[in-house]
Formats: structure tokens, sequence, C-alpha cells
């Protein structure tokens, strides 16, 4: 990583770099991402893929594998929109970091689930051997009629 006296690193107060401040320089570099994203209508992908641009020329590429690893690209409390048209909420990183661990919430329809159901994204149908679900985007809460949230997440 380059030492620039402008970014987070220098509000460590040291000229010294280290793991620490790397790591919360690439942290607050995400974070400024994800706060820009709803009004850029930026989506995690995208945020994952700028990120990734970085990779050789500001952050090292193995920081980064790391640090996606850890956060996944839709990080828990993503609200996703499946292709079926079910809305999902990350709650768990997966190994494959594009697909995480969530909680199906609504039904194709929008409706909201009086049980909400788990499912691991990265699941494999025995039938089709394609993926049982996949992403269509993520999607804000605000851009659904009722609140779907479960209150043990809020």
């Amino acid at each position: 990583m380059k030492y620039n006296p402008l970014n987070y690193t220098a509000a460590i107060k040291t000229k010294k770099i280290n793991l620490a401040s790397i790591l919360i320089t690439l942290a607050c570099y995400y974070d400024n991402l994800v706060s820009k994203a709803s009004d850029l209508k930026m989506d995690y992908e995208s945020i994952y893929t700028e990120i990734m641009r970085l990779k050789g020329e500001v952050f090292e590429k193995p920081l980064l594998e790391r640090f996606f690893k850890l956060v996944g690209i839709y990080p828990p409390g993503s609200l996703l929109e499946l292709t079926t048209g079910e809305i999902a909420l990350t709650v768990r990183v997966n190994p494959d970091i594009r697909r995480p661990i969530a909680e199906i919430l609504t039904d194709g329809s929008k409706n909201r689930l009086e049980q909400p159901k788990m499912a691991d994204l990265s699941e494999i149908d025995s039938l089709t051997k394609s993926f049982k679900y996949n992403i269509s985007r993520t999607t804000n809460p605000k851009e659904l009629s009722v609140d779907i949230i479960p209150q043990k997440y809020k």
C-alpha cells in the first residue's frame, strides 16, 4: 500500500505503515464506497470490482482476498433480490464469497413469509447441476412497501 498523508492512515497518527493501518485504510475505503452506493446506484458487485481494480497498485492482492473472505461480496445485512423474485437477507459469509448464507424473507411476489427460510446460495440443485439460487441484484429496504427485516436483525 502506498502511504498518502491525506488518507485514513493519517488518522492513526503514525507515518509507519503497518498491518493495522493498512486494514483500517482498506476498511474505510470499502465503507466509503458502501456509503456512496445508495446515491450512485452502485451494488456490492461493483464495489468489489472497484476495490479489486486497486490490486497491486494500492492494496496487495493477498490482503484484498483475505478481506473479502472475511466480509464477502454481499456482507451480512445486505438485502438481495433473487432471480425468483424472492428477497433474502445475508446473514453469514460463505467460502464462495459471491454466494452468502441468507434468510429468504419473501416469496416471489414480495409477500413476507411467516417463517423465513435459511438458504445457502452456493447450494447446487442435484437435478439441474446448477445453483438453486441466483442473485439478481442488491436492493434497499426503502424500495419495499413493507418492513420485511425480522426483529432479531434490527
